[in-house]
């Protein structure tokens, strides 16, 4: 796998034609987003991988076993030190078909892959006023340099780190794209922001404080957005969440947005604990109670475990009636810096161990 110059990518870019709902894909190939593209022949590409950030898109034909495993060696050795090096700590793998699905836990070996499902969802029209649903009280602005400048607003340092969640500085947001926001007095409690824009597409990051959740606030910045976008000659503006992420995908309905399809993504913690401990809660919403206890228990045995996972393997084991090792991994937490002591006595998981004499010792 051969680094390639953005001056080659047209070579490239019909590999990760099936990708192309990922904007991302069109931003990074216009020169529109900073990324690093790799491909097995430049000349004559039967395999590319873009790499944006901590997400690495996959493209092309699964190869033999050899270059699969040189490919297991770019991505884990190369890409995942030194962006791990860099402050990242998980990664998103996308690929460009199924054909590649049998072939992810060799690629990623080492880092035991999780596969997680998103939905891809578009709006082509506006069928609402988003000044009808706006509740008293509140104001709708863009996200401007003069709002940005106004240092007294709550939240707005949450705003700005939203703002580089794809562009590379707050500047180059104002620049290359635009947003909405909510203000309450002096607080901003939510916005919707345009990502990737690129010909005539964009896509929306939307958030809400949680304080002003659940009151329509985020279909008034989704929809303003929309009319902007729409009224400067945007076409298809896309939205992603997360499958099971009810929530976002109704907020997304309401905002005259059709569901277009669900894909696959792979999830790759640098942090293993973390990464067991997620195998755990997947085995545990399947039923699989050994295997994920398993999966827990060998979250713990991780030196970089943080407290927490001590914590949720402490509650599993109460579940399966195992109060001895329970309590042992609360001890363990406790000796990792666990300190918040309230929730050990409302967590209604550890009632079991109540009656125990060694519960008592945690609160001495």
């Amino acid at each position: 796998m051969l680094k390639v110059n953005h001056s080659e990518n047209s070579r490239i870019h019909s590999l990760f034609k099936p990708l192309d709902y990922n904007l991302a894909i069109s931003s990074i190939m216009a020169g529109l987003s900073p990324s690093d593209i790799y491909a097995n022949n430049p000349e004559k590409p039967v395999v590319a991988l873009i790499v944006s950030k901590n997400h690495i898109f996959l493209a092309g034909s699964p190869q033999n076993g050899k270059f699969n495993q040189a490919l297991h060696h770019l991505i884990t050795q190369t890409i995942f030190m030194e962006k791990g090096a860099a402050g990242i700590d998980v990664f998103f793998l996308h690929t460009s078909s199924a054909d590649w699905q049998p072939h992810i836990e060799e690629i990623l070996a080492g880092w035991y892959p999780l596969q997680r499902s998103r939905t891809y969802l578009e709006c082509t029209q506006l069928l609402q006023d988003w000044r009808e649903s706006l509740a008293p009280g509140f104001g709708l602005l863009p996200v401007t340099a003069d709002l940005l400048s106004q240092s007294h607003l709550e939240n707005l340092d949450y705003l700005k780190e939203e703002l580089c969640s794809e562009r590379p500085s707050v500047e180059d947001f104002l620049d290359k794209s635009f947003g909405y926001c909510i203000l309450k007095e002096n607080q901003l409690a939510g916005w919707c922001l345009s990502e990737y824009n690129t010909g005539k597409r964009c896509e929306v990051g939307v958030a809400t404080v949680d304080a002003f959740q659940r009151q329509g606030l985020g279909t008034v910045t989704t929809t303003a957005l929309i009319e902007h976008a729409l009224s400067h000659g945007y076409q298809h503006i896309g939205w992603h969440c997360w499958t099971p992420n009810t929530p976002s995908v109704a907020l997304a309905l309401r905002a005259d947005f059709k569901k277009i399809r669900e894909y696959p993504i792979y999830l790759c913690v640098m942090n293993l604990a973390i990464q067991f401990s997620l195998h755990g809660d997947d085995h545990r919403a399947a039923g699989k109670h050994q295997a994920a206890l398993a999966w827990y228990e060998k979250a713990t045995q991780v030196d970089t475990a943080p407290a927490w996972v001590y914590i949720k393997t402490a509650k599993y084991l109460t579940h399966l009636g195992e109060n001895k090792l329970a309590l042992q991994h609360i001890s363990q937490a406790i000796q990792q810096g666990f300190d918040d002591f309230n929730q050990l006595r409302t967590q209604e998981h550890f009632a079991p161990l109540y009656s125990d004499p060694v519960w008592e010792t945690f609160f001495e």
